[in-house]
């Protein structure tokens, strides 16, 4: 048995599971508080990870039924192969945990997540409590000891329960990636409780049955339409009901999975159809009664999925006997946002007006995901249904206001063209944001293949233009490698939701997981809009990509360093030095989410390093002194500038801000081969294909290792003031496989060259009132980085470009003979070797 210690260490990663009879399920995580707008946001999500596993499974398990623990525990009824087992659980011996295991169930090296459904028939006793844990292990044994557990998730059930019941457990791949593994659950008559003890031991009567594996494998093709289908055929596949009373706004992230079941109907009679309408119907006329509130993501589907089956279908949709209803429902569903001008948090303070250049439009006018999906729900509104109008209350004078259908068809059409404009002009407002960039696709793509003007429709074709060549620069054999906006945590992995809507256009010749955001369906439809040829992900390497985000008083500048084996970004802003100065500045929630710089690798085993601060998960007025999640998110007095290769980083922490250290986590299990060198400074890494090295100019105040599985270490350095060199590149090619011993003497060659780097710092200690400075020659390039903490703006990057000449999108490939992106003031062009345009996009009119 796992130890109740062992289980105590996982106690943060203990998920409370409120079971419901079996007219469905659900998971609910332990309830927090969430306060604002981001943190509910946050929390719906996450869903977009969950919904999609809550399908039908792939592949059954082989079960093997086990039973330990005390001798008056009972016996199981079931044995290897039976689809069901059931054992009675009786309050075991002090001490002793009793529980039925099952598995173990192979899985697949390419799972980005792991799944174990199944239902249980249950006779729990008022106050007694069951715990499930989904265990992967390198074995095909039940881990016995510590060392043979890869990863462990853990999940309770508290209170009576009488019935059927049915759960899921899931445990992120990313734990244990690149290994063999196999999973076992286990039933134990302890649960484990928040504080990490384990609870009073249960009886009572249990069965499992129905058990099986769910993954979410998309084959490889080099079919862009094939791989679409594949998503699709994932996508709409039934999901599990809830119950009425259960229903909730996040009921609406089930819409996309209705509209890919229907995209291959040809027959109004196909039950798949009444399914989509009845099923649309319930979900909307539920949050209606129950009076949720609604939200843009809410407002958006329903009408995305409407206008989307209407133009895949045509009369097989509206010749269906219950059409009328359907239709009625999503009429008077639509009209309960009362101004297509809000995206929740009300209008923008300057009224929409007419522009000429982009000078004209207001910076109220914003490009992210909310206004994206509210212009694009009002205006598919206003053009499918004839009637449509909306009512509210002015806030001034509390006079009722009515907009009719014709005003919201020209404010609709005057955002799309500011939105799409500010895109091309601006950049993405969440550029590089793995989730939110993703959904910022679906909104436009609904435009160019459901909007029936032929300009607006040929604007937002343009536009997906811009942002698939975006992504293409951005793009490395399958790898989206990017500073990120908001990074939400996971910016050090390689795959993400924008990065598997780059997977549905670029041929990658590998598979994907389909478990990502549901707004992809969206994406993945059969359509008009093709990717013009000369959009593709750049093949030359190296090179460098530079882009601007933002005008005026505060710009972001993106540098990227892509090869064929890792990808190095980092950005940084031009807000005005005396920001600085401001005691509120850290409150900022740009800190909270934003990820600047990472390295990633590719080979064998993909990977991620990040020299991180800590920083305020809640950087608003009283609640800022909450820490944030590991790396996640920026520390406000911390600055990080690059030339290709390398990274140099320095902080000096304001005396009050409650967080400062500084953190490196190595992951292990993606490295061939880790070394430190005390005398040097240095800590070496191999993954196979680069070689990556980082010496922080203080000495690690601690190490911990956050996995019990031991995949990952990481280096603490708790110190106001910190600087830092992180120095990368590939490894020599050879023949073959290397050999441990080529790997020793390549990280000694490398340890070599860096004892030739020219370091000058000053004023590094803590105590020492003056702020820090950092020079870095790099003995790799020769260039010199320099920071200066009391200097700020930084330096844009290492080539002396400043970041008001950055452009908003090019490259820049080593070899001369190489085509490149370019963007010149109001046109975006892709250039081929000899410097010709092959493709560009001119937006100047879309403002009319």
């Amino acid at each position: 048995m796992v130890s109740p210690t062992d289980f105590a260490e996982d106690a943060d990663k203990m998920i409370t599971m409120k079971l419901h009879k079996i007219r469905g399920f659900r998971l609910q995580r332990q309830p927090k508080t969430c306060g604002t707008i981001d943190s509910l946001l946050k929390a719906a999500l996450r869903w977009f990870f969950v919904l999609p596993t809550l399908l039908m499974p792939l592949a059954h398990a082989e079960p093997r039924w086990q039973v330990s623990g005390a001798s008056g525990l009972g016996k199981v009824l079931g044995r290897a192969g039976d689809a069901m087992a059931t054992v009675t659980l009786e309050v075991p011996a002090p001490g002793v945990d009793a529980a039925l295991r099952f598995g173990p169930i192979s899985v697949s090296p390419s799972a980005r997540e792991i799944n174990v459904q199944a239902e249980m028939i249950a006779s729990i006793p008022q106050g007694k409590s069951f715990r499930f844990t989904l265990t992967l292990t390198s074995e095909a044994v039940f881990p016995e000891r510590k060392e043979q557990i890869l990863a462990r998730g853990n999940f309770s059930i508290v209170g009576e329960e009488n019935g059927i019941i049915g759960f899921t457990t899931a445990l992120p791949r990313s734990h244990a990636p690149g290994r063999p593994l196999n999973a076992f659950l286990e039933l134990s008559s302890r649960h484990l409780e928040r504080s990490g003890k384990l609870g009073p031991p249960a009886s009572g009567k249990v069965s499992l049955r129905n058990t099986s594996l769910l993954t979410s494998g998309l084959a490889a093709s080099h079919s862009a339409a094939a791989r679409r289908r594949s998503y699709l055929a994932y996508a709409g596949r039934a999901t599990g009901r809830e119950t009425d009373e259960r229903l909730s706004n996040r009921s609406a992230l089930l819409l996309p999975g209705l509209l890919a079941s229907i995209v291959d109907v040809k027959d109004p009679a196909d039950p798949r159809l009444t399914r989509f309408m009845a099923e649309t119907r319930r979900t909307l006329d539920l949050m209606r009664a129950n009076k949720t509130r609604t939200g843009p993501f809410e407002i958006y589907l329903p009408i995305a999925n409407h206008a989307s089956a209407k133009r895949i279908l045509g009369s097989t949709l509206t010749d269906h006997p219950a059409y009328k209803e359907y239709e009625k429902t999503i009429f008077d569903h639509q009209r309960t946002w009362s101004d297509y001008k809000s995206t929740g948090f009300g209008p923008p303070r300057n009224p929409i007006r007419e522009a000429k250049t982009i000078a004209d439009v207001p910076t109220d006018i914003d490009n992210g995901n909310f206004r994206l999906l509210v212009s694009a729900a009002g205006y598919l509104s206003a053009q499918e249904f004839a009637g449509f109008q909306t009512n509210y209350k002015d806030i001034r004078s509390g006079v009722e206001r009515v907009i009719t259908r014709d005003v919201i068809m020209r404010e609709m059409e005057l955002y799309i063209r500011r939105t799409y404009h500010s895109i091309a002009a601006r950049n993405t407002s969440e550029y590089g944001a793995q989730t939110y960039l993703a959904l910022d696709f679906s909104p436009i793509h609904l435009i160019a293949e459901c909007a029936k003007d032929p300009e607006i429709k040929r604007i937002a074709a343009r536009t997906l233009d811009w942002l698939y060549t975006s992504l293409a620069a951005s793009w490395n054999q399958g790898h989206y490698i990017n500073s990120a906006a908001r990074s939400k945590g996971e910016f050090l992995g390689t795959g993400s939701a924008i990065g598997f809507i780059g997977w549905l256009v670029f041929d990658t010749g590998k598979s994907a997981e389909g478990n990502t955001i549901p707004f992809s369906v969206y994406c993945a439809l059969p359509g008009v809009y093709q990717l013009p040829p000369a959009v593709r992900p750049l093949t030359n390497y190296p090179f460098v990509k530079r882009e601007k985000i933002g005008e005026g008083g505060n710009i972001v500048g993106v540098y990227a360093y892509q090869t064929q084996s890792f990808g190095m970004t980092c950005s940084f802003e031009s807000r005005n030095a005396n920001k600085r100065q401001d005691p509120k500045w850290d409150r900022d929630s740009f800190y909270k989410e934003a990820g600047r710089h990472k390295l990633n690798w590719f080979g064998a085993e993909s990977g991620g390093f990040s020299p991180q601060w800590e920083n305020s998960a809640q950087p608003y007025a009283d609640r800022r002194n909450q820490r944030n999640g590991r790396n996640y998110g920026l520390n406000p007095w911390s600055y990080v500038s690059q030339y290709r290769g390398t990274q140099i980083g320095l902080a000096d922490v304001r005396e009050g801000y409650p967080f400062r250290q500084l953190y490196c986590v190595y992951p292990l299990h993606s490295l061939r081969a880790r070394v430190v060198k005390a005398a040097s400074g240095w800590t070496l890494c191999h993954t196979g294909r680069v070689v990556f090295a980082f010496r922080a100019l203080k000495r690690a105040t601690k190490a911990d290792d956050p996995w019990p599985d031991r995949s990952s270490l990481t280096d603490w350095y708790d110190y106001k003031k910190t600087a830092w060199i992180l120095e990368v590149s590939e490894a020599p090619k050879t023949a073959g496989v290397k050999t441990d011993a080529m790997i020793a003497d390549e990280l000694e060659r490398f340890h070599r060259t860096l004892l030739r780097a020219q370091i000058e710092v000053a004023h590094l200690d803590d105590a020492d009132k003056e702020a820090p400075t950092l020079s870095y020659t790099s003995p790799v390039s020769g260039k010199t980085l320099k920071l200066d903490a009391a200097v700020y703006p930084i330096l844009a990057d290492g080539e002396g470009v400043a970041i008001n000449d950055y452009p908003v999108l090019a490259t820049y490939p080593d070899q001369v003979a190489a085509p490149r992106i370019l963007q010149q003031k109001d046109r975006l062009l892709w250039l081929d070797a000899k410097g010709k345009s092959t493709f560009g996009i001119g937006f100047t009119d879309w403002l009319r």
